[in-house]
């Protein structure tokens, strides 16, 4: 069994902080909250989902362990 990490992934407007270990998930927009205060997974949701398909793709695209793929795929 893979031990996942949490792991955050940041682009220009966003910042996704998640574990693949069932904690909740974060989601920030950093232009209006640079410090990270104001979490908003419950409801830009689908802005998450988008952001960590993207990074999945990527990881599938270096060619990262299926195991470590699937248990990615969601938070």
């Amino acid at each position: 069994m893979v031990n996942p990490h949490p792991g955050t992934i940041t682009t220009k407007e966003w910042s996704l902080i998640y574990s693949c270990e069932g904690d909740p998930a974060e989601l920030y927009h950093l232009p209006s909250d640079p410090m990270q205060e104001r979490n908003l997974i419950g409801e830009k949701r689908e802005i998450a989902q988008e952001i960590l398909n993207k990074f999945v793709s990527h990881l599938k695209n270096l060619g990262v362990n299926s195991q470590i793929l699937s248990i990615r795929k969601r938070f």
